[in-house]
């Protein structure tokens, strides 16, 4: 006999909170391994150009409203991470307020989002890897083939580090951040130096259009898509539901706050390496050169944030890792995926699982697309539609609980409407204002991604006689 709802949430939320290792990582490590998961330099060299060539010098007021937008979804979220130990983040906490069928919804995109995203950072890596390898000549780097070749050893280097141990894969990502970003600053420093930072022209609200803003600030989401991962690995925190919440809006607040300045800075370098950029130079090392800096700081630019770039997807890698389980342990997956090392307490199986479905999306993509400019873009694309559902679900559920419980929130209210209406509108804009080429399709892909997997996990559930 099924058991009522408050039930199983009651008996899911000790399960997590009894599970072994709870007491592991404390507030620092874990608020850096969360800014480390989004790699700032990456999103402080590639975050403005992706916003000013859809909106041009108005792109930091993008920012800003992506900035808000993720702010308040955090404080959707932070309400249940204050609450509830749960490995599952966004899965585990609408079962707390919503039917079953919610849970699943949300797990079916989490995973297809973590899959994919593992697969998004790979061709990031891919992306200046080849940038570096092509400036030394080897013209081949910036191919698909070349792609596929990095991303192969790539997802095997951090399939066997996650394996290793949590310990080690925190500590792999919070270094390559902090290896990473000075020589960013210093690159962007130069760049507003040389070019000065034209702020006249940046708050001219003359040629200001709310659509264009809009549109940009969608396209800003995916630089800070997924900042609430870090819940994942609650049940391996030390006191979680003070720490937890702390993770949860760093980035946000750190690297979606930073963004509109890194964008004021840059505009001017952007303006004026229009030519290197559209010959597919990268954007750090476009401002390295128009700064007059020397040519291997651009080419040493291109190294350092594609070996950054794997330290970011190792984290997703683990944070994928722990869905993973967590189906598992709910029937919807194979109880194999459950399984974890008794030695270095890592789910093998499922680490596993996600890196090789992340390798098969790459292949598949690669296979279709002609470079790897369309593969990143139609990857991110993906992972923005897939993560959009489980926003709007959790903004939502926060509304609903506290409403049920008599509690007059209306701080959390107002910021989960805000949350969700902008959720709504990155969708719509995802559809409205695709580019043409296979990232219009990706809300098809979206759909039949979702559809796939809740058909495994009644397949599972049918399997496991739950």
């Amino acid at each position: 006999m099924p058991e009522p709802a408050a039930a199983q949430a009651d008996s899911a939320d000790a399960r997590d909170t009894e599970r072994p290792g709870q007491r592991g990582i404390g507030r620092a490590t874990l608020v850096s391994l969360s800014l480390a998961s989004f790699v700032p330099a990456v999103a402080f060299a590639t975050g403005p150009l992706i916003m000013f060539s859809a909106v041009g010098a108005m792109a930091w007021v993008s920012a800003s409203v992506s900035m808000i937008a993720t702010i308040c979804i955090g404080a959707s979220v932070i309400h249940f991470a204050r609450r509830y130990v749960a490995s599952g983040s966004l899965y585990s906490y609408v079962g707390y307020v919503f039917a079953p069928w919610s849970k699943k919804i949300v797990g079916a995109s989490l995973l297809g989002a973590y899959i994919t995203g593992v697969a998004g950072l790979i061709v990031v890596v891919g992306m200046y890897l080849g940038s570096f390898l092509h400036s030394l000549g080897v013209e081949s780097a910036a191919k698909l083939g070349s792609l596929l070749i990095i991303g192969a050893v790539t997802i095997g280097v951090i399939a066997v580090v996650a394996v290793r141990g949590l310990d080690t894969s925190i500590w792999a990502a919070i270094v390559l951040t902090v290896v990473s970003l000075p020589l960013v600053l210093f690159i962007v420093g130069a760049s507003a130096v040389h070019t000065g930072i034209d702020v006249a022209a940046q708050l001219d609200f003359a040629s200001f259009e709310i659509s264009g803003a809009l549109r940009g600030a969608a396209l800003g989401m995916v630089v800070l898509v997924g900042f609430e991962s870090c819940a994942a690995l609650a049940t391996e925190t030390a006191d979680p539901r003070r720490n937890v919440p702390w993770a949860i809006i760093a980035p946000p607040v750190v690297i979606g706050g930073g963004m509109p300045i890194f964008i004021m800075l840059t505009v001017p370098g952007l303006l004026a390496a229009g030519d290197d950029l559209a010959a597919g130079v990268s954007a750090p090392a476009a401002l390295a050169a128009q700064a007059g800096l020397p040519t291997w700081i651009g080419q040493f630019s291109d190294l350092v944030l594609a070996i950054a770039s794997v330290g970011s997807a190792l984290a997703f890698l683990n944070y994928g890792a722990r869905l993973v389980v967590r189906l598992a342990e709910d029937g919807l997956l194979p109880p194999a995926f459950a399984r974890v090392d008794v030695r270095r307490g890592t789910p093998v199986t499922a680490i596993a699982g996600v890196a090789v479905a992340s390798l098969g999306w790459l292949v598949v993509s690669a296979s279709l697309l002609r470079n790897i400019v369309e593969v990143y873009t139609m990857t991110a694309a993906l992972v923005i539609d897939l993560w959009v559902l489980p926003y709007i679900l959790i903004a939502v559920a926060a509304v609903v609980q506290t409403v049920r419980e008599g509690q007059i929130r209306p701080w959390l209210w107002g910021a989960s409407v805000i949350g969700a209406v902008s959720m709504t509108w990155v969708l719509i804009s995802g559809i409205a204002d695709a580019a043409p080429g296979a990232a219009s399709k990706m809300i098809y892909v979206m759909i039949a991604t979702v559809a796939v997997l809740l058909g495994v996990f009644r397949y599972s559930r049918t399997r496991s006689g739950n």
